[in-house]
């Protein structure tokens, strides 16, 4: 899903030399692929967008397993942020 995405968003990323980094310790989410897709699309494309002028994007996609039994889908970037003013 996320090789679909990021090909869906290859012009986006490539304009901004985005990079996008995946680090998958779970083989499979079991979750609405519709649902998963809106909301990574959503998360990726607005880290690229909201980006900081003064560095590259950086986007980091990972899935860890936890001890209850589901997994934690963590997205992080180095855009703008949101400010606490």
């Amino acid at each position: 899903l996320l090789t679909d995405l990021k090909e869906d968003l290859s012009q986006l990323i490539s304009s901004s030399d985005a990079i996008i980094q995946e680090d998958w310790q779970v083989e499979h989410l079991y979750f609405s692929r519709k649902n998963i897709r809106s909301l990574l699309f959503n998360l990726l494309s607005n880290a690229i967008k909201y980006r900081s002028p003064d560095r590259t994007p950086l986007v980091k996609v990972s899935s860890q397993p936890t001890d209850t039994g589901f997994v934690l889908l963590t997205i992080k970037d180095n855009g703008l942020g949101i400010s606490h003013k």
